[in-house]
């Protein structure tokens, strides 16, 4: 029994020692955002992450607590066997996550979980976000990981789970006593509430909390917990959240016309990850995009725009349904509820428009081609519509050689049209063809060499279509599917992260040169240009028009698992998790703080209804 025991105890530690060391290769990889943490704040990231390794500690040694009762009755030689197998399953799984979270960490900005896994049905669009050596390097650091823990094993741990002596009810008591205590490490103590991710959420830091977390108690939580990816929030009666609702979507006034026709084309270019923060026109660097900052002077520049979320496929849904992102999950991914949305390309076919989506990539990709036929969408042009000698990016088609087919098949489109173009080229890995005009040896010189680069590509479009017949009877709405976090390396949550440019262009325009600074989102889209073509848009619930008088003016944002509320005097930030406020600041004491809140409940609850 004693040795039993022994084992039990070693093999604990052996698990806790493993989860320390990836914690702190996480730090390490992420070294520009731990460096700036002060050494008591490392120490308090193990502290009470503990709570979360303890835990994980307790769902691993579930199943061997079980085959150790087995060894009362069947010969015992076979748990050692038995856990080598189990131990090196468990390794190969827990190493390979960890060079993925390091990695994807950079990227997102939140920590390995289901959610990562959906990229895994489309595979080679999952991996096109990576270059080769971020592919190689990981996987060997994950295999040497997983070899050299398992060589720990077989070297120190292995020989304590054999040559057992019998023992026919020591050993079925004790450890069925000891697994049904195993509940209380696993749920995290003796409370009614079971553990949970804000259980480690301690300073103001967002990646410290981060770090804190467990990764393979991340994913374990987020699998159990996939049918509430998309929960019903609530953070108060469902009157006063009604009411809250209302007051941010007031009766709208006349809306300022823009357009001299009320039937102009609609060219819809949405720039893959163009964050602001690469953008002189908004604040940003100043010489990544020169023709995006030289048409925001001939343009309608809305310098207070923000992404939805923080993902194409979370993007695509505000931009064309005018429904919000949700902080967990994608309605994208669910058919059933896509059907119950409105949708830009139904509603101009009604209006006798005809439509288009080109995109250089899979279609396939996160269920996009079916959310666009539901829509509408009478034309698909893909990767699949070029030769393979055109085949140079990654992600499938290099964005000047869709923007040349983009524009020769608007010169045959019957009048009005409404054409769509999602670019990719200056999505990771960021592989763009012709000589770098930026330093390349970082990944943030990368990204805005290849901005720099689909900038050019726009340039070249937009100067080619002025010279075109149909251009005076056209709008062009230049936005960013997505903003980034890779430009000074910001929080997942940041507001710069969402801040995006949305210009509009082209002959159709009659107020040029000018800027709308009302806070708006993407979700907004719809209504103010359905509004321009005098059509209703009631069924766009979650869609205001900052062109219309008496509109409140506010952005709306999510991330995993929060929200952003923006306004000209507030900005409040919230964490789901730790159900607290990240930021919130307002400079005027009148402003409701909560607002927020009030809306994602509306939001939540809007979702599971249909």
């Amino acid at each position: 029994m004693s040795k039993r025991i022994r084992f039990y105890i070693v093999y604990s530690l052996y698990w806790l020692l493993i989860f320390v060391i990836i914690r702190l290769l996480f730090m390490i990889y992420n070294f520009p955002e731990s460096a700036g943490l002060e050494p008591i704040i490392w120490l308090k990231i193990f502290w009470h992450g503990a709570v979360l390794d303890i835990s994980a500690v307790g769902y691993i040694l579930l199943l061997p607590s079980v085959m150790i009762i087995a060894t009362a009755f069947f010969r015992r030689e076979i748990f050692y066997y038995f856990n080598l197998i189990y131990t090196l399953i468990l390794l190969i799984i827990i190493s390979y996550a960890t060079v993925a979270d390091m990695v994807i960490y950079g990227y997102w900005g939140y920590r390995f979980d289901i959610s990562a896994l959906w990229y895994l049905k489309t595979p080679e669009e999952a991996m096109a976000s990576v270059s080769w050596y971020e592919i190689t390097i990981p996987l060997l650091i994950g295999t040497l990981l997983w070899f050299g823990f398992y060589r720990l094993y077989r070297k120190f741990l292995a020989h304590l789970s054999r040559n057992w002596e019998r023992s026919w009810w020591q050993t079925p008591l004790t450890f069925c006593i000891l697994t049904a205590l195993s509940i209380i490490p696993i749920r995290g103590g003796f409370g009614l509430a079971p553990n949970n991710l804000g259980r480690v959420y301690f300073h103001t830091n967002i990646f410290a909390n981060h770090t804190a977390i467990n990764l393979p108690w991340n994913i374990l939580y987020s699998i159990t917990q996939r049918k509430n990816l998309s929960r019903e929030y609530h953070f108060t009666e469902e009157a006063e959240a009604e009411r809250q609702f209302r007051a941010l979507y007031p009766p709208a006034g006349p809306v300022q016309s823009v357009l001299n026709t009320s039937r102009p084309n609609i060219i819809l270019i949405m720039l893959e990850s163009f964050t602001a923060k690469a953008i002189g026109a908004l604040g940003g660097l100043p010489e990544v995009t020169p023709n995006l900052n030289h048409l925001s002077e001939e343009g309608l520049l809305f310098t207070n725009f923000y992404a939805s979320g923080d993902r194409t496929d979370k993007c695509i849904v505000p931009i064309l349904s005018g429904y919000p992102a949700l902080p967990r999950g994608q309605i994208i991914k669910m058919h059933r509820k896509l059907q119950s949305l409105p949708h830009l390309f139904r509603d101009l076919q009604c209006a006798d428009y005809r439509t288009a989506f080109y995109y250089g990539g899979d279609i396939n990709f996160a269920n996009l081609k079916s959310y666009l036929i539901i829509g509408g969408a009478e034309k698909l042009i893909t990767m699949q519509d070029f030769p393979s000698s055109t085949y140079n990016a990654k992600w499938g088609v290099h964005d000047h050689v869709m923007f040349e087919r983009f524009l020769n098949d608007i010169q045959t489109a019957p009048e009005p049209f409404c054409y769509a173009l999602l670019t990719l080229s200056s999505h990771e890995p960021f592989d763009v063809p012709g000589q770098p005009i930026f330093d390349t040896s970082t990944k943030e010189g990368k990204f805005i060499n290849s901005v720099y680069y689909t900038d050019s590509c726009l340039g070249d479009f937009i100067r080619a279509a002025k010279n075109e017949k149909w251009w005076s009877n056209t709008l062009i709405v230049l936005l960013a599917d997505h903003g980034v976090r890779i430009i000074d390396r910001l929080p997942n949550y940041a507001a710069d992260k969402f801040h995006i440019p949305m210009l509009w262009l082209g002959g159709a325009l009659t107020l040029t040169g000018a800027k709308v600074t009302a806070f708006a989102a993407q979700n907004d889209l719809p209504a103010m240009l359905l509004h321009q073509l005098g059509m209703d848009a009631e069924a766009y619930s979650f869609s205001k028009d900052v062109l219309a008088s008496g509109t409140y003016p506010f952005a709306f944002y999510t991330f995993n698992d929060g929200f952003g509320f923006l306004t000209a005097d507030l900005k409040a930030i919230y964490n789901n998790q730790s159900q607290s406020y990240i930021v919130q600041e307002s400079a005027n004491q009148a402003e409701n703080v909560d607002i927020g809140k009030a809306y994602l409940q509306i939001l939540s609850r809007d979702f599971l209804r249909r």
